[in-house]
Parts: structure tokens; sequence; C-alpha cells
């Protein structure tokens, strides 16, 4: 685990700098994901990962993966404080809408629909829901 953690900063701190590219990001989550949730114990490692995830669900939508983006919306929501809606507003809003896209592409409409009423629930602008 600790190497794959290793493996993990790296790739997504090369992701984030001007040389990175978009596989970095599916990468550097995977492996991210897969370790043991302790190697992400402070809550800025955690926010770290929910934003890594995010990005991925992002580039798995558009790429039409939704089976992906589903596990990186999910994998980035468990990451995020309980009052994640107050404290990483723009983090959370982005997973919920682009899961709540991902959960209608594998048929998933239930899922969905949670997603959508708790944006509806907690938005700040008529624009976010």
């Amino acid at each position: 685990d600790s190497f794959l953690n290793r493996i993990g900063q790296a790739l997504a701190d090369r992701a984030d700098s001007e040389h990175g590219e978009d596989w970095m990001y599916f990468s550097a989550a995977q492996r991210l994901n897969a370790v043991d949730p302790s190697y992400h114990r402070d809550a800025e490692s955690k926010v770290r990962l929910a934003r890594l995830n995010l990005t991925a669900a992002e580039l798995s939508r558009y790429l039409l993966a939704f089976t992906s983006a589903v596990e990186f919306v999910e994998n980035g929501l468990k990451n995020l404080p309980n009052d994640m809606w107050k404290r990483h507003y723009a983090t959370t809003l982005g997973l919920h809408s682009i899961g709540a896209e991902a959960y209608m592409g594998v048929g998933k409409f239930s899922q969905a629909e949670s997603l959508c009423k708790e944006v509806i629930r907690e938005k700040k602008t008529i624009h976010d829901a």
C-alpha cells in the first residue's frame, strides 16, 4: 500500500502540473482509491482525493465511461466530510452533478434521483440545480 500510495501521489502531482495528461488523473485516482484508507487520515488529504476523483469522473463522463465515472464519484463523496456542502461546495456540487448523470448513464435512476434531490435541497443559486 505504501508504494501504491507514493505512485498515486506522484501521478496526482504530475497530472496537476503543466506537463500533466488526462490518463494521469485516472491512474492516480485508481491507485489512491485502492490504498488502505489510513493513508488518507487528515482532512486535507481526503479533500484532495475527492477533488482528484471529481476530475477523473469529469473525464470519464466526457468519454461516456459512465461506470468509471460512478466509481470515481462514489470514491470522491466518501472522502468528503459530513459538512461537505458548507466547506467544499464546488467539489460536492460537481460530484453530485456528474454522479447523477453517470448513474443515469448506467441505468441507476433511483441513485441519480437521490443525488438530484440533494443538490436541490443544498443549492446556493437556481443555476446550481
